[in-house]
């Protein structure tokens, strides 16, 4: 089983930059009237907001919608590239997407789960989130 995307990205990457810049643009309002010394109050906001930042980097981040839930594609087609000798199955759950792996004929070894969580929440305010489904692969390794 694997992911295949309906849709188009670059539409969810300009939202991602847009978000980005907001953040970026927010952090050096806050920075300013402290050219020197930053409180450590006001670090520990900026630091908080590079962190959110992050996640709207279109080199790290695509973000996809399954079954109203929304994950990184870009993650999860690293990690299969990965798994191209093994056995897979992807499950949707509602807490994210379970991608369940095993080598064919050893069961005790090359075996795992990888998950992927809901991403929701940093992207409520978006409206091109691609859609996808989990369709049968048949050529499963």
């Amino acid at each position: 089983m694997t992911i295949k995307v309906i849709g188009d990205f670059e539409k969810v990457k300009s939202e991602m930059k847009k978000a980005n810049k907001s953040i970026s643009d927010e952090i050096k309002a806050i920075k300013k009237p402290y050219r020197r010394n930053t409180p450590h109050h006001v670090q520990h906001r900026i630091d908080y907001l590079a962190s959110k930042g992050r996640i709207y980097s279109v080199s790290k981040v695509l973000p996809v919608r399954i079954d109203g839930i929304v994950i990184n594609f870009k993650l999860y087609e690293a990690f299969m590239k990965k798994l191209k000798d093994f056995e897979t199955n992807v499950l949707s759950t509602p807490e994210g997407i379970v991608v369940q792996y095993w080598k064919r004929r050893s069961l005790a070894q090359g075996k795992g789960l990888f998950k992927l969580y809901d991403l929701n929440k940093y992207f409520k305010g978006f409206e091109h989130i691609p859609n996808a489904e989990i369709v049968e692969d048949g050529s499963e390794a």
